[in-house]
């Protein structure tokens, strides 16, 4: 069978709201902020002799250090409304897709066409960031 065949998930943070009220909506915002910091740090140093016909040599060494620093990152919300009577999670993780396809493949030739032969193959999609959002009756 051709298409979506299999999941793995991995939750890593979640969060929920319980609407316990008849009448009322509530709302449930849930937002995940990921940054990242990268620093570089660049040495130089130069060192050799000196000297002239007035004085002796010397040893001279000069250096220096430069410092980088890198940060990105970003926001991702997920909002809903929570119906009365209504509980609403939203979980946030990393998932990996996998889907199943196919193609035939038919060889001819002047005495005619071979059976045709399927051709079965899966596909699976990197890790990704993913919300899952699910709601349960109270």
């Amino acid at each position: 069978m051709d298409g979506y065949t299999a999941q793995s998930k991995w939750i890593v943070f979640n969060d929920s709201m319980e609407n316990d009220l008849y009448t009322e909506k509530g709302h449930l915002s849930c937002t995940a902020t990921e940054s990242k910091t990268d620093r570089f740090t660049v040495s130089v140093k130069v060192s050799g002799e000196v000297g002239n016909f007035l004085f002796a040599k010397a040893d001279v060494e000069v250096g220096g250090e430069i410092q980088h620093e890198v940060t990105t990152g970003y926001v991702t919300t997920g909002d809903m409304t929570v119906p009365a009577r209504t509980i609403m999670y939203c979980d946030r993780g990393t998932v990996r897709d996998k889907f199943a396809a196919h193609y035939t493949d038919t060889n001819c030739s002047s005495s005619g066409c071979a059976a045709p032969v399927r051709h079965n193959f899966t596909i699976t999609s990197p890790v990704t960031k993913r919300w899952w959002f699910h709601s349960e009756r109270i």
